[in-house]
This record gives structure tokens, C-alpha cells and sequence, in this order.
């Protein structure tokens, strides 16, 4: 069992702090967006990798197919 006791302390302004709370939502915010950007930044780059991959593959069995039938026309 933790024995932690928060005293009251003064914000920047002199006056008793009541706010604590206030601070702590806009710490996890923070902490929760750069979490977000975190993610945004390392799917978005497998995403757009995956797809060159795969776009480059199905291109390349579309010009073998492209190049047989064009050869069957000469």
C-alpha cells in the first residue's frame, strides 16, 4: 500500500492549486497524441510499402501477358 500523501502547493499565480487534475488531462493528452503519431508514422510507411510491392508484382504479370500477346500478333 503506497503511503503518498499530495500537499497542497501554489501555482504560478500564488493562489492554492485545486487544478491538479486539469494538468494531468492535458499530460495524457499530450502522452496520447504522441502515441497517435507514433502509429501514424510507422503504419503509414509499411502500408505504402506493402502496396509498391504488391502493385509492382501484379505490373510485372501484366507486362509478361502484355508481351506474350504481342509477340503472338508479329
Amino acid at each position: 500500500m503506497s503511503s503518498f500523501t499530495r500537499y497542497p502547493h501554489c501555482n504560478s499565480r500564488g493562489h492554492l492549486d485545486v487544478e491538479t487534475d486539469h494538468d494531468d488531462k492535458h499530460r495524457n493528452l499530450f502522452i496520447g497524441t504522441i502515441y497517435v503519431l507514433f502509429g501514424f508514422f510507422t503504419i503509414i510507411p509499411n502500408v505504402v510499402m506493402l502496396v509498391a510491392v504488391t502493385t509492382t508484382e501484379r505490373s510485372a504479370e501484366v507486362l509478361k501477358y502484355w508481351d506474350r500477346s504481342r509477340l503472338a500478333r508479329i
